[in-house]
């Protein structure tokens, strides 16, 4: 795994991934790191979700997932940015 400096924390994806993958919404997940003006990279999360959450409000899941993240990991490791897709590339 490559890792992610955000801000001078190092991240490794696969624990976001992780955390992410323990929520009922997340069939699948991948982390990656995203240009940032402010913190030179951040936290990308691409996340396949399962049908029953196909429906739900995508700013509301967001914020669920993000929280869900801190509350799992360290605070700062938690996706800044969130891209929803119908699957990941294999």
């Amino acid at each position: 795994d490559d890792i992610i400096n955000a801000s001078g924390n190092r991240i490794g994806p696969s624990e976001v991934e992780n955390a992410l993958c323990e929520h009922p919404a997340v069939a699948e997940s991948a982390v990656v790191s995203s240009p940032d003006p402010i913190r030179r990279e951040v936290v990308k999360a691409f996340i396949v979700l399962t049908p029953e959450f196909l429906s739900y409000d995508r700013d509301q899941l967001i914020k669920e997932l993000q929280q869900h993240v801190k509350s799992i990991t360290a605070p700062y490791k938690y996706p800044r940015k969130v891209e929803f897709v119908s699957e990941l590339p294999k």
